[in-house]
Order: structure tokens, then sequence, then C-alpha cells
């Protein structure tokens, strides 16, 4: 009998638990968009309650993870925009690999030659870089 006890307190403790985070994760993900971008999943008179933190990346994913071309566009623009020191040029890297990466996921990926290219061009417009990098 004790066994059975001990297993259920166990298993409740579990199921609490699982609850628990669940709802903490759902309300993380709600503090991180504005309603608009998930309003079509709350009910009227539950809100939430009945979705699950998976339903909600779902809906976000199907609804507004699709990268269109004006997206593409927009990143080879952000490629090139400019860097000035003293900005750690980090960031600079750290952009373009960001637009790469992007680029990749949205199928049009940029070359290593367009990459480098915008990069050497972004240096030379500071002015600072023109002689070493010829």
């Amino acid at each position: 009998m004790y066994r059975h006890e001990q297993t259920y307190k166990n298993e409740l403790d579990a199921w609490k638990l699982y609850h628990k985070t669940e709802a903490q994760i759902l309300q993380q993900i709600l503090d991180a968009f504005n309603d608009t971008y998930t309003k079509a999943l709350k009910d009227r008179m539950w809100g939430y309650g009945n979705t699950s933190p998976f339903d909600i990346i779902t809906h976000l994913v199907t609804k507004y993870g699709k990268i269109t071309e004006t997206d593409l566009l927009a990143n080879r623009e952000l490629l090139t925009q400019p860097w000035t020191p003293p900005t750690d040029i980090e960031e600079l890297f750290d952009n373009i690999d960001t637009c790469i990466a992007f680029s990749v996921e949205g199928g049009d990926v940029i070359s290593d030659r367009n990459d480098v290219s915008a990069g050497i061009a972004t240096l030379q417009a500071t002015g600072l870089f023109i002689h070493p990098i010829r």
C-alpha cells in the first residue's frame, strides 16, 4: 500500500511540476510578443488557458516565419550598413555573419566573395583602412 501511495505522490508531483513549467514557458512566450501576433489563439472566455507553448510557437512560425523577397532585399542592404569606430569591429563581423545566416535560411545565399567584398567596402567607407586593405 505504501508503495502505491508513494508512486501516486511522485506522479502527482511530476504532473504539477510539468504544468507549472508549461505555464511559466507560456507566460514567457506571451510576454515576448505583442498580443497582436497571438490573439488568433486567444479564447474570449479562457484567454490562453487551453493553449500550449507549442501551439503558440507553431502559430508564430507558420504565420510570421516565412522569409519574403522584401526581407531578403532588406538583408542585403543591412549587409552594407556603415560601421564606424570606436564601435568594436566584432559588431561588423557579427552583422555580416547574421546577414549570411539569414540569406541561407531564406534560400538566397550570399557568396563568400560577396560577403568579403561587402566587408571590405564597409571598412573602406570609414576612410581609416584604405591603405592596409589594398
